[in-house]
């Protein structure tokens, strides 16, 4: 679900929401219940229930965004700031038994923000500059794309339609 609101000429808000149920159908059918998980503990071994299974590797149930926009045509200025929060989920299969069911293979769930900032030169330019990851998250053992806070500057050029004047073209 994505909601997008206009606060006024210059202003709009927007967010959404993902749920997620991603979970291998097969792997419980193909067992009928009756996979068993080796423990580090001792060597034990345990019965996995549907109610230990977290779901697929790298899909997260929840997941949410939200963007403040401001936006002046007239101006060529244009600013965003944005959150967004992925939920817990499974990284790696640490007790062999090849699905995502123990706590130790989660990821807890986190926010990024990012903003950035953009001025139109002439019609067919525009320079870029902002921050990603602006609270310097980091996870290195278990989400290694993602290195910390970034700085970032672009110019940036349009072929097609240009950056100003969009209500024109």
């Amino acid at each position: 679900m994505n909601i997008k609101y206009k606060v006024s000429r210059v202003i709009s808000v927007s967010g959404g929401y993902q749920f997620l149920d991603a979970k291998d159908k097969k792997f419980f059918a193909r067992s009928g219940m009756a996979n068993y998980t080796s423990g580090t503990r001792f060597f034990q071994t345990k019965q996995v229930k549907r109610s230990d299974y977290f779901g697929l590797f790298n899909r997260s149930r929840h997941t949410a965004n939200f963007k403040l926009l401001y936006e002046n045509e007239s101006s060529g200025w244009s600013a965003s700031i944005r959150w967004f929060y992925r939920g817990s989920f499974g990284y790696s299969d640490l007790n062999g038994d090849t699905i995502a069911d123990d706590p130790r293979e989660m990821v807890k769930g986190h926010v990024l923000m990012n903003t950035s900032l953009a001025k139109s030169v002439g019609k067919r330019f525009q320079l870029q500059a902002g921050i990603e990851n602006i609270f310097d998250y980091t996870n290195a053992e278990r989400l290694p794309d993602i290195p910390g806070r970034l700085f970032f500057i672009n110019i940036n050029y349009s072929i097609g339609k240009s950056f100003q004047n969009k209500k024109n073209n």
